[in-house]
């Protein structure tokens, strides 16, 4: 039986461990997936502090910053909000009424089709949501330091091209 160190591994030791021990694995090709898992939950883990620290929830952050990179008037259709940020409607209308109820967003009839309402962007929501932003930025910055500018342009192409794919 493998000896479990108390400490996280790293993806070299975890490689490691891997062709030792299943090396099958690697002809599946599994080993960028589980990077790209492990990747997306450190940096949500570490991001969702920066955005509750300004009073909202990682859920909220993305419906405000949505609505802020459509620019004025900052407003969109629920069906829009939920097109783009690609979530369940049931989720998507609780994070609206929680915005609603802290002035964060308000509601208002479409004037092009009476039978829907607009959503959009207030003051208030507009300072929480771009201050939230300069702390992900900052954060941002600090994670990517080791990289130089080539570098992060050839990992935002790659993810661009991933995520197309998806």
């Amino acid at each position: 039986m493998a000896t479990v160190k108390a400490k996280r591994l790293s993806s070299a030791e975890k490689h490691a461990l891997a062709l030792r021990n299943w090396p099958d694995l690697a002809k599946k090709g599994c080993g960028i997936a589980g990077k790209l898992w492990r990747a997306a939950d450190h940096v949500r883990d570490v991001v969702t502090p920066k955005i509750v620290r300004h009073g909202i929830q990682l859920g909220d952050f993305e419906v405000l910053f949505i609505l802020r990179i459509f620019g004025p008037p900052y407003a969109l259709s629920p069906t829009q909000i939920y097109r783009v940020r690609c979530c369940s409607s049931g989720g998507l209308t609780k994070i609206l009424h929680r915005l609603k109820k802290s002035h964060l967003i308000e509601r208002y009839p479409n004037p092009k089709d009476k039978r829907s309402e607009l959503v959009r962007l207030t003051p208030k929501g507009k300072r929480v949501v771009e201050a939230a932003m300069d702390s992900v930025a900052r954060l941002e910055t600090n994670l990517l330091a080791r990289f130089d500018r080539r570098e992060k342009d050839m990992l935002t192409t790659l993810l661009d091209k991933l995520l197309t794919a998806i």
